[in-house]
């Protein structure tokens, strides 16, 4: 966490970043403690045991991926919300092109590609408040293949999912996790 922290720039200090080994869904984390957490809420976990993508997917969340979840609490009307998934997919680029050097392009605004590959998938879900029709917050889940998994990707995704980079090295997730907070602030 210390090493986040050392590459936090900005208005992104004031994150509240939590790292945990294995947790069902970082995003479930974060959504059902919403109302005692404070805007900027981070939770990082090396593992999720029931990783969740759009339309209730599930998303393989094993060992060798950054799986993050940040909460938001914007003064924001419903109209609006589109936003924040296309900021963060444009933030999650910036870091994977800043500590990478590769190019990602953006698909539908919640996934990444390298190479024609899936590298990432972002997952937003919100509460609204009806009578005012504001949102009262937002999470978005982000997931990144940093590496292939350990015996590589299971035989259902293995042709259309790819990974950043392609060895381990050390402080590469501090460094695209500080990069995207960073840059998620800046355009927030």
């Amino acid at each position: 966490m210390n090493a986040i922290y050392k590459l936090l720039k900005n208005g992104a200090k004031n994150y509240s970043v939590t790292v945990v080994d294995e947790i069902n869904s970082t995003n479930s984390y974060l959504k059902d403690n919403a109302e005692n957490l404070k805007d900027g809420a981070v939770i990082i976990a090396k593992k999720q045991t029931a990783g969740r993508g759009r339309l209730g997917r599930s998303f393989i969340s094993e060992k060798g991926g950054l799986y993050m979840s940040l909460l938001i609490k914007p003064s924001l009307c419903a109209e609006k919300s589109l936003f924040i998934t296309t900021t963060t997919a444009v933030a999650v680029a910036r870091a994977i092109e800043t500590v990478s050097d590769k190019k990602t392009g953006i698909k539908w605004v919640n996934d990444l590609f390298i190479d024609g590959k899936k590298v990432c998938g972002i997952l937003t879900e919100a509460s609204f408040n009806p009578e005012s029709r504001k949102l009262q917050y937002a999470v978005l889940g982000v997931g990144i293949n940093m590496y292939e998994p350990e015996g590589g990707f299971p035989d259902e995704i293995k042709n259309i999912a790819g990974s950043v980079f392609s060895e381990t090295k050390e402080n590469l997730r501090n460094k695209v996790t500080a990069y995207f907070l960073n840059s998620f602030m800046e355009y927030y």
